[in-house]
């Protein structure tokens, strides 16, 4: 052996637990099946600028179900969204649903930026002047979304209880969330829930004439 490491592949690193850095995560069919293809997308879109793309949620969780559950995703890299990027990864998400339309509305994945994944949380003053990350969701095609707070229930999840497909390690580009942070957020993400959630009027029953 000449003494170098080996490179690792996105393929090789499909299913690698960032906790142990070396037990491997066995990732349902159907993700194994279509994450490779995922996964080349991103890297032609993103190119130099791609930092690592993060999998968490229930495809590592051990309770994903074959043909309903989404696979979610949290791709860091290393500059700003803009226009020229939304249009590369737009192309890249019509070639990946072409190739796998059965996963179409079963991806949920946010394009972050690396300042925003490993910077200090926003403050509570709205979404003026927030960095910008992309997302697409179940429901919702690709769009631009300010990098709010909330966001940092998806970065917890992500480090903490995550595996990395390609590039750093987790760890290293997302900070750690403290859990007085995510209760916070979740408090917050109740009462904007019941807020918009109308109010039921209870009128009383009228009388009944005999």
């Amino acid at each position: 052996m000449d003494g170098r490491q080996q490179q690792q592949t996105p393929n090789s690193a499909i299913g690698r637990s960032r906790q142990s850095g070396a037990a491997l995560v066995a990732l349902p069919v159907g993700a194994r099946r279509v994450l490779p293809s995922l996964l080349d997308e991103i890297q032609s879109a993103l190119g130099d600028q791609l930092l690592g793309v993060y999998l968490y949620g229930s495809v590592v969780g051990g309770d994903f179900d074959e043909g309903v559950s989404d696979i979610d995703l949290v791709v860091a890299f290393a500059d700003a969204v803009d226009q020229s990027m939304m249009g590369r990864l737009e192309t890249a998400h019509y070639r990946f649903w072409q190739t796998h339309p059965d996963f179409v509305d079963r991806i949920d994945l946010v394009y972050a930026p690396a300042a925003v994944l490993s910077g200090r949380p926003p403050s509570d003053g709205g979404s003026s002047g927030l960095p910008l990350l992309a997302s697409v969701s179940p429901g919702s095609p690709l769009h631009t979304t300010p990098a709010t707070r909330s966001w940092a229930l998806n970065w917890q999840q992500a480090r903490d209880a995550g595996a990395t497909l390609t590039g750093r390690p987790v760890e290293s580009v997302v900070r750690p969330v403290p859990v007085d942070e995510v209760r916070a957020v979740v408090a917050a993400e109740a009462l904007s829930l019941r807020e918009r959630i109308p109010e039921t009027h209870h009128r009383e029953a009228m009388p009944t004439s005999s």
